[in-house]
């Protein structure tokens, strides 16, 4: 791992002191942990670790991988592969999510990010700069949300573009300088790793936001707590919704205990079109 890994992981230490030395948030803590350790969300994400140790496997298979990735991929689980795995979820009710995903990932920020760890300080100053900008982020976001911080903002705003332009500007010169010593297989590999796990993780990401959509329908549809609607009931709303994720999770209110109790193949399809036509109609009305 490099300098800038290392300071985020002080900061990460600093962070899980202050809160092991804090009730509430030592409390808080415990319940998200607690939480993790359901099995309805621990097994999908240890299936999920053993799907990237595998592609990371095949990647060395292939003669892609080196020792010194290992650091890279525990940060992209870490900072974004398990946010996306929280945000999958949810992520059939959102339009585009995987596709947005796909687009910041090799849009021109992805690469812009890459080309600013390219090049990273020491620790002691990748520390102070980590610290320096979490403030100024912060304090950003705070004089955004009232119009009369708004000087305030703008000047953060200066600070913040300062602050990023100095990085370009060192990233650029200790490229001039050091060129000849820069390994360019290592450079493409460091720059891939992000891509092909996301890429390769998206799949099953989808497939747990679908299992997910399935199994929330399903508990909709029960009449009783411990009487689950019958299986002809729902394969029913399935197929009449034409078993699209986005309309599954839409099916709500009263529409989907109705689909159970009518405990037939034909009855939850009736009950379905009722439902659409009902919409379509209150959809109407809103237009009028």
């Amino acid at each position: 791992m490099g300098t800038r890994e290392w300071a985020t992981l002080f900061w990460l230490a600093v962070l899980l002191v202050f809160c092991l030395t804090h009730s509430e948030l030592r409390q808080s803590l415990g319940n998200i942990l607690k939480q993790l350790g359901n099995s309805k969300l621990l097994v999908p994400l240890l299936t999920y670790m053993v799907i990237i140790a595998g592609l990371t496997w095949v990647v060395d298979r292939l003669g892609y991988w080196d020792p010194s990735l290992i650091g890279a991929v525990g940060f992209w689980f870490f900072f974004t592969g398990f946010g996306l795995f929280i945000q999958s979820m949810d992520a059939i009710q959102k339009p585009g999510f995987f596709r947005k995903r796909i687009v910041e990932l090799i849009g021109a920020g992805a690469f812009f990010e890459f080309f600013l760890n390219i090049r990273t300080f020491s620790i002691p100053v990748e520390i102070v700069l980590q610290l320096g900008l979490a403030v100024l982020v912060m304090l950003q976001v705070v004089s955004a949300s009232k119009d009369e911080f708004k000087p305030v903002h703008r000047a953060i705003n200066v600070v913040l573009l300062g602050v990023l332009l100095w990085l370009v500007v060192a990233t650029a010169l200790y490229l001039a300088s050091h060129w000849h010593e820069l390994n360019p297989h290592d450079v493409v590999a460091s720059f891939l790793v992000p891509v092909w796990l996301t890429v390769a993780a998206l799949p099953y990401l989808y497939l747990v936001a679908l299992v997910g959509t399935y199994e929330s329908v399903f508990l909709r549809m029960r009449s009783q707590v411990d009487t689950p609607a019958s299986w002809a009931a729902k394969l029913g709303v399935i197929v009449q919704l034409r078993g699209h994720p986005r309309r599954l999770s839409e099916f709500r209110g009263m529409w989907p205990r109705r689909a159970g109790e009518a405990a037939s193949f034909r009855g939850a399809q009736q009950v379905v079109r009722d439902y659409e036509a009902d919409r379509d109609q209150q959809a109407a009305d809103e237009v009028a």
